[in-house]
């Protein structure tokens, strides 16, 4: 299998429905790169600021994904709102952009045989010639066209506008789109011909995802749809970053387009029911952290003890037990708080490779 390049932003994403406020890892690396976890070689590549070194590249870490990025003083940080007509985005803060720099030395030595998924949350993401610099060093690139299609307003809420694509989509080789983002670019009542339409003008092969429609790829050529299984009960965020990852690697590996629609659609399948299964449950501090997290806390192996001290004097706090997958309790000592956030992020880090993300 052909190594693995995500590169887009890592995000902090508070996520608000009734009654509950939940702070979670995010971003399209996250998700995708989790997903395809099990190949051999998968690189992230993405700015990171001070709140996602501290937990969600641990988490990377330990899940096998590496990250080959810079430093960014600001995190992104993206506001989910579940309201009546659907969800509600809202960009509060971001990182620095990713420098192409950057993404190109992340491929090193292996250049010519990487697959580079592009998948920015907003247009100051990712420089638009990132994608025709990663192509001329050989890699097969797949865009997704989200982030260029996003504007913020006054208010930091996130919009959906036309973008002009010529530049940002040269290189590429795949790019990917949802449906509400495809309908923007073309308002048409039939998507299907639609699609069809647009892969032949752009001279791409174009992925749609409809969400519980399952999703649409065409080439100039020739085109397929997939209809998804079942319905999407579980948190969908995510899913197409999933879809995309897989799909890309599929293809790359000589899949069709129908075979690899269907990995695709197995793929998040999987994702999403190992999401549900560690679904949050468990209140602390004010936010929520999984179930899963807080047994793995609980179960995980007491620390030997240290030498006796001095009763004397005043014995430090005790280390809580009580955590929030973003913000632990502190009640422990100051001179151990890093410790401890260490050990927390490499533990969650590990059940995540294995149950799902919790996002």
């Amino acid at each position: 299998m052909l190594p693995l390049l995500l590169a887009g932003s890592l995000t902090r994403d508070h996520r608000v429905v009734p009654g509950t406020r939940m702070t979670q890892l995010g971003g399209a690396p996250w998700h995708g790169g989790l997903a395809v976890a099990a190949a051999d070689r998968v690189i992230v590549t993405a700015m990171a600021g001070p709140w996602c070194r501290a937990f969600l590249l641990p988490a990377l870490w330990g899940s096998g994904v590496r990250w080959r990025g810079g430093e960014s003083d600001a995190d992104t940080v993206f506001a989910h709102q579940q309201r009546a007509g659907g969800r509600q985005l809202a960009l509060r803060s971001r990182a620095l952009p990713l420098p192409t720099a950057t993404a190109i030395a992340a491929l090193g030595s292996e250049a010519a045989d990487t697959v580079a998924i592009l998948s920015p949350l907003h247009p100051a993401d990712l420089e638009p010639t990132l994608a025709r610099a990663l192509a001329e060093a050989g890699a097969f690139v797949a865009l997704d066209l989200q982030g260029w299609l996003r504007s913020r307003d006054s208010s930091g809420f996130v919009r959906w506008e036309p973008h002009p694509l010529t530049e940002v989509v040269l290189g590429t080789s795949i790019v990917k789109l949802s449906e509400r983002e495809f309908r923007v670019l073309v308002p048409e009542r039939e998507i299907e011909p639609a699609v069809r339409r647009f892969a032949g003008e752009r001279g791409l092969e174009v992925l749609v995802t409809r969400g519980a429609g399952g999703a649409i790829a065409a080439t100039p050529t020739q085109a397929e749809a997939f209809v998804a299984p079942r319905p999407v009960e579980a948190d969908a965020t995510g899913a197409g970053d999933i879809f995309l990852a897989a799909y890309t690697l599929a293809r790359t590996g000589g899949s069709g387009l129908a075979a690899a629609l269907r990995h695709a659609g197995r793929t998040v399948a999987q994702r999403l029911d190992a999401r549900r299964a560690h679904r949050p449950t468990v209140r602390s501090g004010g936010s929520t952290c999984s179930r899963s997290a807080s047994n793995a806390i609980r179960a995980a192996p007491t620390p030997p003890r240290s030498p006796p001290q001095d009763r004397s004097r005043p014995r430090s706090r005790r280390i809580s037990r009580c955590w929030s997958a973003a913000r632990p309790s502190w009640r422990c000592a100051p001179r151990r708080r890093s410790a401890c956030s260490s050990r927390f992020a490499t533990r969650e880090g590990a059940r995540l490779g294995a149950a799902g993300e919790p996002r």
